[in-house]
């Protein structure tokens, strides 16, 4: 039996793994360095204050958010 190969589309890499990441690391600028209470983010993003508890605590976007905080340039 093969087995076909599966593309991900830009947009699914996008919406399933850069999203996360980038809004992960958004919250957390925002509630440790602004100071913002975790409601106050929530507003400020668009989101609820259990997705920004889950962005803080690692529990989402977390796949490919330690890369994007290495590579300076992807702040640009």
């Amino acid at each position: 039996m093969v087995k076909a190969m599966s593309l991900v589309p830009p947009c699914e890499f996008s919406v399933k793994e850069l999203l996360p990441a980038m809004r992960s690391i958004i919250a957390t600028k925002l509630v440790k360095d602004k100071g913002y209470p975790l409601y106050r983010a929530a507003l400020l993003m668009g989101v609820t204050p259990a997705a920004v508890a889950n962005y803080m605590n690692g529990k989402r976007g977390t796949a490919i958010k330690g890369i994007i905080e290495k590579d300076p340039s992807s702040w640009k």
